[in-house]
């Protein structure tokens, strides 16, 4: 059993708290983030890329592999001619496609670019290598340049961090025989999406999308006039009419203990947060916080004080706003020096996890200020009003004000 806390988060208990910066880096993550077009090339020419119910042609044109981690290839920027053409599994996925694309006739949905960037865990590097020789040399600019764009993309509109994801499989499933494969395209009819196949589920792809289920492929639009899932479907054999797929959560939250500070308009959180790994070997665990806050640190507390990594970038408001009350949370997540053992942590059992989140301007009543995200939970925290100090303890399922007051069912 885990406990988290924000400002400490701990296998028995965490802490997480909430500031400016991160009080520990992961070099792991950092890899994957600074990898560049390294000047490694593939000439393409017919290959194409089938994951579930989508095909990706690339037709002609050039692979440029991102600098590998630890021998690794996992991701690419590709320039030419392609297409990507998505199958819909059920009849329901099909008639909302059709809704979202404003064509009635649609059976399936095809488009076509000139660069797509892949990201992904899974066979695809294999596949690359397989289809033709690398050529060294030296990185292309324009595929830098692609790749910058992404990036600085991904901070303004589309707030999800896929290298998170990556890091995710890298460290939490090293012997893994799947993965993830991610492609974020920019379609000549349909615009700016994300073309995901995620064997964990949507609900793991970033924290942000705890809320969801098991469902596995999904295309992510951002286009400004109609952004938003506009498939999102088990994987094609399994996928049932009207019928949804359970998620596949890393943990089990089983006792809260939140404490939050409000001083004017600026907030500070303070969460532990008693857990169960349903998993073996989890060492990145992704948190849901309210967008405002920054994850400050995260220490297990054992005979002494260990402080774990905290992974969080900075991104602005991005589409999820469009349709969320409470507008888009972080993505976040806390790394374990050392995998967590399924159903008790650590063979000795429980340790104690402090995480602790802000300082952020307060600009309504949040809920869920700091929790795990992949974590099966039902808990939310309000906190009284704008300024005072609550503080909370419950079991799951027992929802309460910041003041003790329980909230409504």
């Amino acid at each position: 059993m885990t406990r988290v806390s924000c400002g400490l988060l701990a296998f028995g208990s965490l802490t997480l708290v909430a500031a400016p910066v991160s009080a520990q880096t992961v070099p792991e993550y950092d890899a994957v983030r600074a990898a560049r077009p390294a000047g490694r090339t593939i000439p393409v020419n017919g290959l194409t890329l089938v994951r579930d119910a989508y095909r990706i042609d690339l037709r002609s044109g050039v692979l440029h592999l991102l600098a590998p981690i630890d021998g690794e290839t996992f991701g690419a920027v590709f320039l030419g001619e392609g297409e990507y053409r998505l199958e819909p599994a059920t009849e329901s996925e099909r008639r909302h496609l059709r809704l979202v694309t404003d064509d009635d006739r649609l059976e399936t949905l095809t488009d076509e670019f000139e660069q797509l960037l892949l990201l992904f865990t899974d066979q695809t590097g294999e596949d690359m290598l397989a289809h033709a020789p690398v050529v060294e040399g030296d990185a292309d600019p324009r595929a830098t340049e692609v790749y910058e764009d992404y990036l600085e993309q991904q901070r303004e509109r589309i707030q999800i961090n896929l290298h998170l994801r990556i890091v995710s499989d890298l460290l939490n499933r090293p012997g893994r025989s799947d993965g993830v494969f991610l492609a974020t395209v920019d379609g000549d009819e349909y615009g700016p999406a994300l073309l995901a196949f995620d064997p964990l589920g949507i609900s793991n792809l970033a924290a942000q999308f705890g809320f969801l289920g098991g469902e596995e492929v999904a295309l992510i639009s951002f286009d400004r006039r109609d952004s938003g899932f506009w498939y999102l479907s088990a994987r094609a054999p399994e996928a049932v009419e009207g019928r949804g797929k359970p998620g596949q959560p890393l943990a089990d939250a089983e006792h809260y203990e939140i404490e939050t500070t409000f001083d004017g308009r600026e907030i500070l959180g303070r969460t532990t947060i008693t857990l169960t790994p349903l998993v073996d070997g989890i060492r990145v665990l992704p948190v849901n916080i309210f967008r405002k806050l920054t994850v400050h640190s995260a220490v297990l507390e054992d005979d002494r004080p260990i402080e774990l990594g905290v992974i969080q970038e900075e991104l602005e408001q991005g589409w999820v706003a469009q349709w969320s009350d409470e507008g888009a949370d972080a993505d976040a997540a806390i790394v374990f020096p050392e995998p967590l053992v399924r159903g008790s942590g650590r063979a000795r059992g429980p340790e104690r996890l402090l995480l602790c989140a802000g300082p952020g301007e307060l600009v309504s009543q949040p809920r869920d200020v700091l929790r795990p995200g992949h974590v099966r939970d039902d808990v939310q925290v309000s906190p009284a009003g704008p300024t005072g100090r609550g503080r909370y303890t419950g079991a799951r399922g027992d929802r309460r004000e910041s003041d003790g007051r329980r909230l409504a069912e």
